[in-house]
C-alpha cells in the first residue's frame, strides 16, 4: 500500500509541468466557414393574406359558413348519401351565381382545386344539398371547416383572387393602349372557364352579393400578355371608332381643350379612351356621341384635364380641369370656413381665371354671374358662372380658404339647355306630387 502511495504522488509530480503548461496554452481547433441558409423562393404572385382583412367583417362576409348552417350540413350530407339528388347541379355554373362551385386548376391556385360561392343571406335546406352533391360529384367529402379565403367568397367580401402585382399593371396598360390604338387582340377567345388557362370571370347575382357583379380568377404566377389582352379584351370592349380615327379624335380634342381650358399640347393621356354615346353617361339624355379621355400636365404635381367631345363636330361637350389640387392631399385645408359667395370678389377671381385659359381666337366672355355657394369634394367654393359668346358656360369654383379658383368646368350650349330642362322637369314633377 505503501508502494502503491509512493508510486501515485510521484506520477503526479511528474506531471504537474506538462498541466501547468496545458493551462496556460491556447490550441487551435479547426473550423468550419458558417452555414449559409439558403435563399427561400418567394413567389411574387402569390396571393395575400387576407386573414387580417376578414378579421372585423360582417359574417355575413366571411368565406365560411354560418354555425347555424354548419349545424345544418350534416342533414343534407345525410340526405344526399341516402340517394337524394338537386333538381340543379352548381358545379362549374359560372353566370348569374347565387351558389356554385367552381373548379381551379390547382397547380396553379396553391393546391386548391376548387372555389366556393355562397350568398349574403343563410343557405336553404336545398342550396345545402346541392354543395353535398356538388363536393360529391368530385368525389369530396365536404367539410364546412375546411373554407377560407383561399377557396371561398361570400356575400361580395372580396372580388377577385389577387390583385395585379409585379409589372403586370405597367404592362396592361401598354397592352390596352395597343389594343385601342393598333388593334391588338388576343390570340383566341376570352372564356369564363378557369380550367382552360387558369385565368377566369365569373358572374355574380348582384342581391346576393352586396351589389358585385362579376368575380375574377388570377393564379399564382405573372400572367402572360396573351393573358392580359383576354382580360382586357373582356373589360373594354372594342371602341366605336378605328385607331386611326381615335388618334384624329384625341387631335382634335388636345386642340379643345387648349383653346378653352388652357391644356399645353404636350398634356400627356392618361388612362383609357373611348366613344360612345352621351346618352349612356348624361342625366340630361344628350345622345350624341363623343370621344372620350383625360390628360395630365407634365411633370409632378400638374393639373388635369378630362371630358368628352362631340365626334361629329369636333367641338368640347362637356370638360373639365383642376387648377389647385392641394385640397386633395393637405387635410387642413378642409375648412368649414363660410363667406358671402355673392361678393364680387370671387366673380373677379373666375372672370380673370377663366380669361387666362383661353387662347387666341378662342370665343370671348360674355357674361360673369356669382352663381351660388357650393362644396365639389367636400371644400367651400363660391360658385360663379361664366358664360362664354357661343353660349358655352364655365362654372368656376373659388375656394374660400385658399383664394384662388380651384377647378373649372366646361359646358357646351346645348348640354346647358339640356340640363336646364331636366331640372325645370324635375322642378314641376315636384310640385305636382306635392
Amino acid at each position: 500500500m505503501k508502494i502503491r502511495t509512493f508510486l501515485a504522488a510521484a506520477l503526479c509530480l511528474a506531471l504537474l509541468p506538462t498541466i501547468a503548461a496545458a493551462e496556460n496554452t491556447v490550441e487551435a481547433l479547426p473550423t468550419t466557414a458558417p452555414m449559409t441558409e439558403p435563399a427561400a423562393d418567394v413567389n411574387e404572385y402569390a396571393f395575400d393574406d387576407l386573414d387580417p382583412y376578414y378579421e372585423d367583417m360582417d359574417e355575413s362576409q366571411l368565406p365560411a359558413f354560418t354555425e347555424n348552417e354548419k349545424a345544418r350540413f350534416a342533414e343534407a350530407q345525410r340526405r344526399w348519401d341516402a340517394g337524394e339528388r338537386p333538381g340543379d347541379s352548381i358545379l362549374d355554373v359560372t353566370e348569374n351565381i347565387r351558389v356554385s362551385l367552381v373548379r381551379l386548376p390547382a397547380e396553379q391556385y396553391d393546391g386548391h382545386s376548387w372555389f366556393l360561392f355562397l350568398p349574403y343571406e343563410e343557405l336553404t335546406d336545398g342550396e345545402m344539398l346541392q354543395i353535398a352533391d356538388a363536393f360529391g360529384q368530385l368525389g369530396i367529402r365536404f367539410d364546412p371547416e375546411d373554407l377560407s379565403w383561399r377557396c371561398c367568397m361570400r356575400g361580395g367580401g372580396i372580388e377577385c383572387t389577387r390583385a395585379f402585382k409585379g409589372d403586370e399593371f405597367e404592362r396592361r396598360d401598354a397592352l390596352r393602349e395597343q389594343y385601342m390604338r393598333l388593334g391588338l387582340r388576343p390570340k383566341k377567345e376570352w372564356t369564363a372557364d378557369v380550367m382552360d388557362d387558369g385565368v377566369g370571370e365569373v358572374t355574380l347575382d348582384e342581391d346576393a352579393y352586396c351589389g358585385l357583379d362579376c368575380f375574377s380568377f388570377r393564379p399564382v404566377r405573372r400572367l402572360t400578355d396573351e393573358d392580359l389582352l383576354e382580360i382586357i379584351a373582356r373589360s373594354t370592349p372594342a371602341p366605336d371608332a378605328a385607331p386611326d380615327e381615335l388618334a384624329r379624335y384625341e387631335g382634335l380634342f388636345r386642340q379643345e381643350l387648349h383653346s378653352k381650358l388652357g391644356m399645353p399640347l404636350s398634356a400627356v393621356r392618361e388612362g383609357s379612351e373611348d366613344v360612345g354615346s352621351l346618352e349612356q353617361r348624361s342625366f340630361a339624355g344628350d345622345t350624341r356621341t363623343a370621344y372620350f379621355a383625360s390628360f395630365k400636365e407634365a411633370g409632378d404635381g400638374g393639373r388635369r384635364w378630362s371630358g368628352a367631345m362631340d365626334i361629329s363636330t369636333g367641338k368640347i361637350v362637356s370638360a373639365e380641369v383642376e387648377l389647385d389640387k392641394r385640397l386633395y392631399g393637405e387635410k387642413t385645408l378642409y375648412s368649414d370656413v363660410r363667406m358671402d359667395p355673392w361678393d364680387p370678389h370671387w366673380a373677379e377671381l373666375a372672370e380673370k381665371t377663366v380669361a387666362s385659359l383661353l387662347a387666341d381666337g378662342a370665343p370671348g366672355i360674355a357674361d360673369v354671374q356669382s352663381w351660388c355657394e357650393s362644396a365639389p369634394n367636400g371644400t367651400s367654393c363660391a360658385e360663379v358662372r361664366v358664360t362664354m359668346a357661343d353660349g358655352a358656360v364655365c362654372r368656376a369654383y373659388a375656394s374660400f380658404v385658399l383664394d384662388t379658383v380651384r377647378q373649372v368646368e366646361y359646358n357646351d350650349a346645348l348640354s346647358m339647355e339640356l340640363e336646364d330642362r331636366y331640372y325645370e322637369k324635375m322642378m314641376e314633377e315636384g310640385s305636382v306630387n306635392e
